[in-house]
């Protein structure tokens, strides 16, 4: 589990809730209850802080194929260099300096 998903595990803080329910005073039940209400809290401060969360779906997607088209577009570039006659006259001499 990676540390952004942990900090969302609710089932331990939701057992002890019911823990406290069914087997605890009144003043454990109030701690709990507090307890899960501020994990609920975090998490939503947690989850404003991502980035693309103020974004809607349809942004977020258009932004998506934006950075898909830009990956694409770099690949092309970097197999169009990596096919170039400069880099290989640049690795053969390099090679023949080596020898």
């Amino acid at each position: 589990m990676t540390e952004l998903s942990s900090q969302f595990e609710l089932l331990p803080i939701v057992l002890e809730l019911l823990d406290s329910i069914n087997n605890k005073s009144k003043n454990d039940v109030v701690r709990s209850v507090k307890a899960f209400k501020d994990k609920i809290e975090s998490c939503q401060r947690l989850l404003k802080t991502l980035p693309g969360t103020d974004l809607s779906k349809s942004k977020q997607n258009k932004l998506l194929q934006q950075e898909l088209q830009l990956l694409e577009e770099k690949k092309k570039l970097l197999r169009k260099f990596e096919n170039s006659k400069i880099l290989h006259e640049f690795v053969t001499s390099e090679n023949d300096q080596q020898d």
